[in-house]
């Protein structure tokens, strides 16, 4: 990749033929006065997403990078985002799927001037709109909040995956929400009061189709395993969390538990339950 290369934009796509089109479109349009480039990864879809992600390589060779598998690589580990991220060779990136587009042509830019001028940010964000095609509804992600700094993860809130800039660093984990808490750990973001991109909700997707009692138990093992990833240095943010918020008599004693022993104290007999090898945290969801 040439070095002037500014941002790389990651895009996965699966089975997207009627959404891809847009998605390409928010690229192609978008208005720099740098050099971007956009890796599509088209995992092998059985519909017509190939042609269109090839149509527009040929339309825009000089920023569509398409990578066509032969066999459909899937998520996780040696998957097709993967393999596009691990392809990443510019200080900037981001991320933005087959299934969703960019409706603001400065994003890009207003993005990298504020990363550019700002060395301390690790990540520019702005706002979705998500899209309901089934029930004709569109809803804000961010609501009520001005631009502004967001110092760490403890006074942060979702912004979508689409809608936020990274700053480049070579280790970091893939996943929607893992990778928005692992760069709020590492600096602070900045919020633009924006829109930035639309989010097209799939009713049918992995995460819908869950139980409720699946995407609790989800939930909790999700924020359990970044606890440790991120060295137990934000219990606090992650402590309340980690109660199945169903369980109000527990979340009661241990409101309770906290008055009588004082923050600082509950928060240390916390730590050593959070810790405890039996993962009480995950046994909870069980028992409760």
């Amino acid at each position: 990749m040439p070095s002037q290369i500014k941002v790389t934009v990651i895009c996965p796509t699966y089975n997207h033929e009627k959404y891809i089109e847009k998605t390409l479109l928010g690229f192609v349009r978008q208005k720099t006065n740098f050099d971007f480039i956009v890796l599509v990864g088209e995992d092998a879809s059985t519909d017509g997403t190939a042609d269109i992600v090839r149509r527009y390589a040929q339309l825009a060779p000089k920023i569509i990078k398409p990578f066509f598998r032969e066999k459909n690589l899937g998520l996780g580990l040696g998957g097709n985002s993967h393999d596009l991220h691990i392809r990443i060779d510019s200080p900037y990136f981001t991320i933005c799927e087959g299934d969703d587009h960019w409706v603001n042509d400065s994003f890009l830019q207003k993005g990298m001037d504020c990363l550019e001028a700002n060395p301390q940010a690790m990540m520019f964000m702005g706002n979705t709109i998500w899209r309901d095609a089934e029930k004709q509804q569109e809803t804000m992600t961010v609501k009520n909040r001005a631009s502004g700094w967001v110092a760490n993860l403890e006074n942060s809130f979702y912004a979508h995956t689409s809608a936020r800039l990274y700053r480049h660093v070579h280790h970091y984990p893939l996943g929607d929400t893992a990778i928005l808490h692992y760069y709020l750990h590492l600096g602070p973001a900045y919020y633009l009061d924006e829109v930035i991109s639309t989010y097209n909700y799939n009713c049918a997707g992995i995460w819908s189709g869950l139980s409720a009692a699946a995407q609790r138990r989800d939930n909790l093992a999700f924020y359990y395993t970044m606890n440790k990833v991120l060295n137990y240095e934000h219990d606090r943010f992650y402590g309340w969390r980690l109660i199945p918020y169903r369980n109000q008599r527990l979340r009661r004693l241990l409101y309770r538990v906290r008055k009588l022993l004082g923050p600082e104290r509950f928060w240390k007999l916390y730590r050593l339950i959070m810790r405890h090898p039996g993962d009480f945290a995950l046994r909870w969801v069980d028992e409760y």
